[in-house]
């Protein structure tokens, strides 16, 4: 830490035993409180809190002791008391935080010219050296943050020498930034054609900074390097180093490449093998170099059993694309064997949603002797995904009537009733769930619902009402039970009994508040601060009209007059920027847990600009520390500032799910680490401008997409934060003309936001209202409109309980569910 200069004759605990007595006379006065110095070489303006308030009375009870022992004999008595009562303090504040400062913390001046250098960098280099002369540098605070953006300017108008000179003295003047700031002049000097100088930095990162996260990544590069400048036996060792680290997979990557090179194909084909057996992360770049292989027919032939069986490992982990790659061409001579992969082939295709080669492969699958139950059930489920009802009606009843007591038939006897009803025919939907319901098969439930809702959609709301109290146990455990008391009210009020209908929406609404149906329950009983907010949602019609393909074509349509996006799309502010350095300095003051010097790195890197390499200083941190609340409490505002919204989320609903209980006002500082507002600034400026366009509405669809991960991909190819399909993406990108366009561009949060919310502006222009809109963001504009047009006069709540998908119907309950936390939460507008 850089202290302050104390007073000759003075001791440092004298000085601040002075500083905080002014600030115990005058608390209102904004004050510096210099941390102890093993936490960290930053001050920060703080504003007074019962935090430093505590700390200032121990500190100076305690110098007033160590002075004047003798005013105070008692005092020999009571300091282990103190301690004891001062330790407890701190502890309360710990577990029950001040409430935040009504204002924002001041910027200090060298803090704002530290953020102005920054943005200066790519927009006026020269400006940036003449600004930061040696004059400037020597007694600045940031001086090392400085160096380093010097560097980077002087990079950019090619003065390599310069550069160099001020990368080494950012490493020099700022030990949290060293590392990183050798990792910049080497990946200059390795970009200006200068490998062998480049090899030295990065050795010295990879030796002289073990506890950095990009000390193995260092490693990597010097071995890659020494392989370029022609010296393999070298770079091999330096890989072999690697081979017992978190990047072994990368290490052999490499390893296999450089065999290739010299020839040496076997070598290099055998660790591809061995690392595709594995199925690790990388293992899409894995089957396109043994792509390459194959297409020089240079790949050995797989047995097809062991294709069979990656297909099934890859098929586990979601990954249905690779998984039909395997099966694709597979015909072995066996027959048993053939037949197996048949019904892979079609359950791979059948996930991937191609129900058509999924309906080949299951038919396949039965002419080659297949087990007769599962191929009838899989080819008569495929039928009634392709809308061929009647053809998959006849294969679920000869399932039935050939193998009447297989679990297939079970659950054949309910499809019989969703195929009924999708064909009109009531009375033969309610004899087949009526068959399910007296023979209590485990779809008794889901027949019994179905019973309800085809007699409440008819009118008969006392025969709805009775199926509905035989689904309702005692207390509202789950969704079911939530959905059979709501409807069970709306029934009994169709039935003119309101007192009764009240008394079901007050049930569910104290045993079920914060979920979709207790929602719904708020609003039949006019209660709530978001009563105007939940009658929008939920209009008593849904819809007027049919929808056109013209109309569903414009939803690509490019958009007129509209200039390619420039990005980023929000640029970050310098109040932002130092609320984010503050509350790691805050974080640093506050508890003592392993892994400070971490966090002391991850500030530092928020200040250069590199959020990704801050984010794995703290997995660092998370790796070292007991995942209990104050923990985690502690660490949720900076991966905040890290943007690391996905961690985020994943450690409260993992480590903290027992106590995210409704209602969220009960706890909501928990409930705002499992539901951050991520991507805010992001958000804000793409719904700029688009009233209908709810920024915690696309919140609320990215946390049910992918949890904020940016590295998102589905088990359908949708990838990135708003699990986009690569053709729709394309589409979408045409339509704002950002081009041109590669499916990778998905995984950059900011391309991934820009277009999920174009596509759900111009549902919402199509469809009219959020929840369709939501609905066709799942299941396809196209369907949400066929659905439109045959329940659009029913109101909101019956439209989305009618739609014949149940992923869709789950999909939609839980974004508006979202939508509405995230409203409780943080209010209306996004801050």
């Amino acid at each position: 830490m850089r202290g302050t200069r104390q007073a000759p004759g003075r001791t440092r605990e004298e000085d601040r035993g002075e500083e905080y007595r002014s600030l115990l006379s005058d608390p209102s006065r904004p004050h510096r409180i210099h941390p102890p110095a093993q936490v960290g070489r930053r001050t920060a303006p703080l504003a007074p809190t019962e935090r430093t308030m505590t700390r200032a009375l121990f500190l100076a009870h305690r110098e007033d002791h160590r002075r004047h022992p003798g005013r105070h004999p008692e005092t020999a008595m009571t300091s282990v008391p103190f301690l004891a009562l001062f330790a407890l303090l701190r502890l309360l504040v710990g577990v029950f935080p001040a409430k935040a400062a009504q204002e924002p913390p001041t910027v200090p001046e060298d803090f704002a010219f530290l953020f102005q250098i920054r943005h200066l960098v790519t927009e006026d280099p020269e400006g940036v050296l003449q600004r930061l002369d040696p004059k400037a540098l020597r007694n600045h605070r940031y001086a090392g943050e400085l160096h380093l953006f010097a560097a980077r300017a002087a990079l950019r108008l090619e003065k390599h020498a310069l550069a160099a000179t001020h990368f080494r003295a950012a490493a020099q003047r700022s030990p949290e930034i060293a590392a990183y700031a050798l990792e910049e002049m080497a990946q200059a000097l390795e970009g200006g054609g200068n490998p062998t100088a480049a090899i030295p930095l990065y050795q010295e990162i990879a030796e002289a900074y073990r506890q950095v996260p990009i000390h193995l990544p260092a490693q990597r590069a010097a071995a890659r390097l020494y392989h370029d400048v022609g010296r393999p036996g070298i770079a091999i060792v330096s890989l072999d180093r690697l081979l017992e680290t978190p990047l072994r997979v990368e290490a052999l990557l490499d390893k296999s490449t450089w065999l290739e090179e010299i020839g040496n194909r076997e070598g290099a084909l055998a660790i591809l093998l061995a690392l595709r057996e594995e199925l690790p992360p990388q293992i899409d770049e894995i089957e396109r170099r043994l792509a390459h292989f194959a297409q020089e027919e240079a790949l050995p032939p797989e047995p097809a059993a062991s294709r069979r069986n990656r297909a099934r490992r890859l098929r586990r982990l979601g990954r249905f694309d690779l998984a039909w790659a395997a099966l694709a061409p597979l015909l072995s001579g066996d027959a048993d064997l053939d037949r197996e992969i048949h019904f892979e082939a079609g359950y791979t295709l059948f996930r991937m949603r191609d129900y058509r080669r999924a309906l080949e492969e299951f038919q396949a699958y039965e002419a080659a002797g297949g087990k007769k139950g599962k191929a009838l059930f899989w080819i008569a489920f495929t039928l009634s995904r392709l809308g061929d009802f009647q053809a998959s009606r006849a294969h679920y009843e000869m399932l039935i009537s050939l193998l009447p007591t297989t679990s297939y038939a079970e659950e054949a006897r309910f499809k019989l009733g969703l195929v009924a009803e999708e064909l009109g025919e009531r009375e033969r939907a309610i004899e087949a769930y009526e068959a399910v319901v007296r023979r209590a098969s485990r779809f008794a439930p889901d027949a019994r619902w179905r019973l309800a809702w085809i007699a409440f959609s008819n009118g008969a709301f006392a025969e709805a009402v009775e199926h509905l109290d035989a689904s309702l146990g005692g207390k509202i455990q789950d969704e079911e039970a939530e959905r059979a008391l709501y409807w069970k009210g709306r029934a009994l009020a169709a039935l003119d009994r309101p007192e009764a209908a009240q008394e079901a929406y007050r049930r569910l609404l104290s045993e079920a508040p914060d979920t979709y149906y207790g929602a719904l329950a708020r609003l039949r009983l006019g209660a709530g601060n978001d009563l105007a907010f939940l009658q929008r949602l939920f209009p008593e019609r849904t819809r007027r009209g049919e929808i056109s393909s013209g109309a569903l074509r414009e939803v690509f349509a490019p958009d007129r007059g509209k200039k390619e996006p420039r990005f980023p799309l929000h640029r970050e502010t310098l109040e932002a920027a130092y609320a984010a350095f503050h509350a790691f300095e805050g974080a640093l003051e506050t508890f003592r847990y392993e892994g400070m010097e971490e966090i002391r790195r991850a500030a530092h890197l928020l200040l250069i600009g590199r959020p990704s390499d801050a984010r794995l200083e703290l997995r660092g941190v998370e790796s070292r520390n007991p995942h209990d609340e104050r923990f985690l409490r502690w660490l949720a505002p900076l991966y905040l500032h890290t943007k690391g919204f996905h961690r985020l989320v994943r450690l409260a609903e993992n480590d903290l799910a027992g106590r995210l209980k409704p209602p969220v006002e009960a706890n909501r500082p928990l409930w705002r680490l499992a539901y951050p507002a991520a991507y805010a600034d992001v958000l804000r400026s793409v719904c700029e401008g688009q009233p209908k366009l709810d920024p915690w509405m696309l919140t609320a669809l990215m946390r049910t997409e992918s949890h904020f991960d940016p590295q998102a991909r589905s088990p359908v190819g949708a990838l990135g934060i708003a699990q986009i399909m690569p053709e729709t993406g394309r589409r979408l990108a045409e339509a704002l003309h950002l081009t041109p366009f590669s499916p990778e561009m998905l995984f950059d949060p900011e391309v991934s936001i820009l277009l999920a919310a174009h596509y759900l502006r111009r549902l919402l222009h199509l469809l009219g209202t959020p929840l369709p809109a939501i609905a066709a963001y799942n299941a396809g504009e196209a369907k949400v409109a066929e659905w439109l047009s045959r329940w659009g006069d029913l109101p909101m709540d019956a439209f989305l309980e009618s739609m014949s998908y149940a992923e869709t119907r789950n999909y939609v309950k839980t974004v508006t569910r979202d939508w509405l936390r995230y409203r409780s939460l943080y209010g209306k507008h996004m801050p």
